[in-house]
Parts: structure tokens; sequence; C-alpha cells
């Protein structure tokens, strides 16, 4: 796919989407101005899971995962829905301790 400039086009299209759903959409009043917080930063609307599951499904298609480290924001997810007994098909991974963080890991496909 990568050596198709077409191909590579709408893949990079794709990524770019994602990224920007996943950093919030912005907000905009009914002129389509984008709309201001009291800071002057613009507003963006919170991603839905819906959002955050095609993000994560895309990931998943490019073979892209990440090792999980103590401390970290999916660490601290793990660790919820292990405390509220979430029941989910498959187990949770094991949380590596040792505090890498070059653990972002590109598998081949």
């Amino acid at each position: 796919m990568a050596n198709n400039p077409i191909h590579q086009a709408l893949s990079d299209a794709v990524d770019e989407g994602l990224l920007e759903v996943i950093k919030g959409r912005l907000v905009r009043d009914a002129d389509g101005n984008v709309m201001m917080d009291p800071d002057g930063k613009p507003l963006r609307e919170r991603p839905s899971a819906a959002d955050f599951n095609a993000a994560i499904n895309r990931l998943k298609s490019l073979g892209i995962t990440k090792q999980v480290t103590a401390g970290s924001p999916v660490a601290q997810i793990m660790e919820q829905m292990r405390a509220a007994n979430v029941r989910f098909p498959g187990k949770l991974a094991p949380v590596d301790t040792d505090g890498d963080d070059d653990a972002t890991q590109e598998d081949a496909a």
C-alpha cells in the first residue's frame, strides 16, 4: 500500500481525520465561526467512545501496539476495570513495572 501514492494519500487523510476527531472537533456557531472559551482557546467537543474505538481499530489494522507501563493512563484504566470487576471477553494484559518509555512498538503485519 505504501508504494502507491494514491493509497498513501488516502491513508494519510484517514489518519489526519482520526487525529482531529480524537483531539476533539471544533465547536462552531450557526454562522460557522469557531467558538472560544473565556481564555480565548477554541472550544472542542469531547470524543465519543465510538470515536476512540475507530482510532483503536485503525491502530490495530496498522499493527501498532503499546506495552502498558505502570502509572500510565492505560494502566490506570486497567486498574479501575480490575477494581470494578468489569466483565468483558478476554483478559487484561499485565502492567509492565520496568518503566520503559520506549514501550511503543510497531509490529510487522
